[in-house]
């Protein structure tokens, strides 16, 4: 009796994914060493852009300021740096795809992701590790161990490059806000490039105070109900597939595997 074998077909050529290529990454967090011993999360304070390519770090540093230097975190593709002075920055945002959100697990590399009903995950085989699918592990097992996180791919302006820039955030203030204004835009305004501030605002509560990164698109109300549109829109940026990140780096849209940045993850998923 023949073994049942996985049947491969072809995309349709309409249906192929596309994207523009990333030039570089947008950071406002940093992995330190804590008292543990373990590297923890920490925010910074200014805007930090790395890049594969010196050359376009130039500008940023330029405007912004700082000195460019070597970057080499690990599971990154990005070789250079610029810590600027600057806690704004200028980004021209797509809407409406302007980022992909999804749920993950990390233990220390990418284990799965899932869109709340399907997940995909990383698991040994007898001939190697492979990407399955099956119903969302956090429904069935009824304990949420995901966090949500959110890539969004922005355009900076006076750039030598239509390469976008990616930002990462796992915070429920930033997924929920920075979501909201590029629906209103969507909805309100239209589909295209919009112009937005991209701002660190530090935000206190009685026992703490923390960071939150904010999009202000500066336009008034006024401007909103005259449909104030912009002239073209991008596709969405593709998630890195679960096999494509590498350690360190709601309503969800449904994960893709294509890659896009950082190292093969290591070894097969564990439990």
């Amino acid at each position: 009796m023949e073994e049942d074998r996985a049947v491969t077909v072809p995309t349709p050529i309409g249906q192929l994914d596309y994207r523009l290529p990333q030039a570089g990454r947008i950071r406002t967090g940093q992995k330190v060493s804590a008292r543990s011993g373990k590297m923890a999360p920490k925010a910074l304070k200014h805007f930090r852009f790395t890049s594969g390519e010196r050359s376009l770090l130039e500008p940023l540093a330029e405007r912004y300021g700082g000195t460019i230097k070597p970057f080499n975190e690990p599971g990154s593709g990005d070789k250079w740096m610029v810590d600027t002075n600057a806690n704004v920055i200028d980004v021209i945002v797509p809407v409406p795809k302007a980022y992909t959100l999804s749920y993950e697990l990390w233990h220390p590399h990418l284990i799965r992701r899932c869109n709340g009903n399907t997940c995909e995950l990383l698991q040994d085989t007898p001939d190697g590790s492979e990407i399955v699918e099956r119903p969302c592990i956090c429904a069935q097992e009824g304990e949420l161990e995901c966090s949500a996180k959110m890539r969004v791919s922005l355009l900076l302006p006076n750039m030598p490059t239509l390469g976008t820039w990616r930002w990462d955030t796992s915070s429920d203030n930033a997924v929920k806000e920075i979501r909201g204004v590029i629906k209103a835009l969507h909805d309100w305004v239209g589909a295209g490039l919009h112009p937005c501030k991209m701002r660190i605002e530090e935000r206190r509560q009685p026992s703490k105070v923390f960071k939150v990164v904010v999009l202000d698109p500066g336009i008034s109300v006024e401007s909103l109900v005259a449909g104030d549109a912009r002239l073209v829109q991008l596709p969405a940026p593709s998630s890195p597939a679960v096999a494509a990140l590498g350690a360190g780096a709601s309503s969800v849209t449904r994960p893709t595997s294509t890659p896009e940045a950082g190292e093969p993850m290591a070894g097969g998923a564990r439990g």
